[in-house]
């Protein structure tokens, strides 16, 4: 049965989330995958081959899992009873969703297709691979880790309030104080409110990692989400590192993660039986919060900032893997392909604690001075003046200024700003005209 139609482009609505693989799940290739293994000539190797080309079977063998590493996926509702998540360390939270306002939040678990896009994206995460009639099942990046899942939509794709707040902002700063290490958000929410923002700011500054999804829609919109100020924005190819029809080209696009050609679990006809081919961002992100739990694991002392400068510094086409910087390769690639090998070969605790994707910069949203606190600048190398209120003495007509800035010195400070800034705008229009090319197509996603 061909399955394709019905679901696309979701529900809009003045403020909706829009799955990042423009229908409920990433878009749907195939009816059915064939079993892994069984045809030579699927490059997908039945939908597994995000699995069995970085080699994780390998990895997991090693011992390194994502244990003790929890992934706090936000999605609409989930069906923890599928085979491949049964037995998974899967914690399925209260719904954040109360769609109208009644006091009583939506279900936050599913058995109808509604539930499909969430129950496979944490399937990608910690699935088992039981499979359903003795078909192969979706194998876990990270069996070893735990998800918890938050339902912060309803089954019509719109965002939802409880208690007065959005449930997005709910569900972040519930999932801070669980204790999860990465957030993974496999959608594109529009019409992002300061709310939210703060809500990130508060993760990040937690020490948080969280992972967006981009747009599949083309063209340059990367997406609110995906675009918010120390996201991880992750973008989708297939097994032979091709971008997907629907790619984005941004300036803010982080790394490029398998997400074409993706088993899936299905819903049609009234059960869970089917398995399916998935492309899309949406696949991709749930892939790449997997990696991260998967190296983090291996490092339980490294920071969420080490994390990210890991995964942007040793990508399948990153040159600053140990030393340097990280150095993007082009706005349809951003830093590169995520390498499961060179991630695990590196230790994130040699890296500064500092998260370079974030942007000091009056158009970043969350406030660069929101997320960091009380921390420097990252680009700054040197203490900063110190900015000393004039003390005061007393005097027979009332206070007087014990000293005073020369006019001088203002003028040269002045001039000093004007310097940096002039460098920075030169700098930024450079990297933007930085010329656009292909990747090393040899710089697979191999073991």
């Amino acid at each position: 049965m061909n399955r394709i139609e019905g679901r696309r482009g979701g529900r809009r609505t003045a403020r909706s989330w829009v799955v990042a693989g423009t229908v409920l799940g990433c878009t749907l290739s195939l009816a059915l995958a064939v079993p892994a293994g069984a045809a030579t000539d699927d490059p997908t190797q039945g939908g597994l081959w995000y699995y069995n080309a970085p080699g994780l079977a390998q990895v997991h063998a090693s011992g390194v899992t994502g244990a003790g590493i929890t992934v706090a996926v936000l999605e609409g509702p989930i069906n923890p009873g599928v085979p491949d998540l049964v037995g998974a360390n899967l914690i399925t939270t209260e719904s954040l969703c109360d769609r109208n306002g009644d006091g009583v939040p939506e279900p936050a678990t599913a058995t109808t297709e509604d539930a499909e896009h969430a129950t496979e994206m944490a399937a990608l995460i910690v699935g088992t691979g039981a499979g359903v009639d003795g078909q192969p099942g979706v194998l876990g990046v990270a069996p070893g880790a735990t998800v918890r899942h938050y339902a912060v939509k309803d089954a019509d794709s719109a965002a939802c309030h409880l208690d007065g707040r959005w449930s997005t902002t709910a569900a972040i700063d519930q999932a801070v104080a669980d204790g999860a290490q990465v957030i993974s958000i496999s959608q594109a929410l529009t019409g992002i409110t300061q709310e939210e923002f703060d809500a990130l700011a508060r993760a990040e500054r937690a020490g948080v990692v969280v992972v967006a999804a981009s747009n599949n829609r083309g063209g340059t919109d990367l997406g609110e989400l995906a675009s918010a100020n120390g996201v991880i924005a992750v973008e989708s190819a297939d097994v032979n590192q091709q971008l997907g029809p629907d790619a984005v080209t941004n300036p803010l696009l982080t790394v490029v993660a398998p997400g074409e050609g993706i088993l899936g679990v299905g819903w049609a006809d009234g059960a869970w039986n089917q398995y399916w081919l998935n492309d899309g961002s949406s696949c991709a992100t749930a892939w790449t919060s997997g990696v991260l739990a998967l190296a983090w694991s291996a490092h339980p002392q490294a920071t969420g900032n080490q994390m990210i400068q890991a995964l942007v510094r040793t990508t399948g086409q990153a040159t600053g893997q140990a030393t340097g910087e990280p150095t993007r390769v082009d706005d349809h690639w951003g830093y590169g392909t995520v390498s499961v090998s060179n991630l695990l070969a590196v230790d994130p605790t040699t890296f500064p604690d500092v998260n370079p994707l974030l942007r000091d910069t009056p158009d970043a949203f969350p406030a660069y001075a929101d997320i960091v606190s009380s921390t420097p600048d990252p680009g700054q190398t040197t203490a900063p003046a110190q900015t000393t209120k004039p003390t005061t003495t007393p005097g027979n007509g009332g206070d007087t200024p014990a000293a005073t800035t020369s006019p001088l010195l203002l003028i040269a400070g002045g001039l000093l700003v004007l310097l940096i800034i002039i460098a920075i705008v030169i700098a930024i229009l450079l990297a933007r005209r930085r010329p656009t090319g292909s990747i090393d197509p040899t710089a697979q996603y191999r073991p």
